[in-house]
């Protein structure tokens, strides 16, 4: 699949350049899905019944926000494929904590 090339940043006045919405969504998205596994980490981690619920259940959240908004964004190959190796990650530690997904 060919992806539009969309810029990362846009000319502001006097030079100034200014991220896309595409760039800023493409950052957000890769915080997301590194946050959501650190969440995961940690429940994996947890011998605490609560703590490790509550961390499973922000990890799950995340990987549901995740994929609600990739479709939003213009990825190229590269991130594309560094997001896909994270998503695929993140899903197969929710799944050994016991997520069906």
């Amino acid at each position: 699949m060919e992806f539009p090339h969309v810029p990362d940043f846009i000319p502001l006045s006097f030079g100034t350049m200014v991220p896309t919405r595409n760039a800023i969504g493409i950052e957000f998205l890769r915080t997301e899905v590194e946050t959501a596994l650190v969440f995961a980490r940690i429940a994996s981690n947890n011998h605490n019944k609560e703590k490790k619920r509550r961390n499973v259940r922000n990890a799950r959240r995340a990987y549901q926000t995740l994929l609600y908004f990739l479709s939003q964004f213009v990825f190229t190959d590269q991130q594309q494929h560094a997001m896909r190796e994270k998503l695929t990650e993140l899903h197969r530690q929710l799944v050994v904590l016991g997520e069906s997904l």
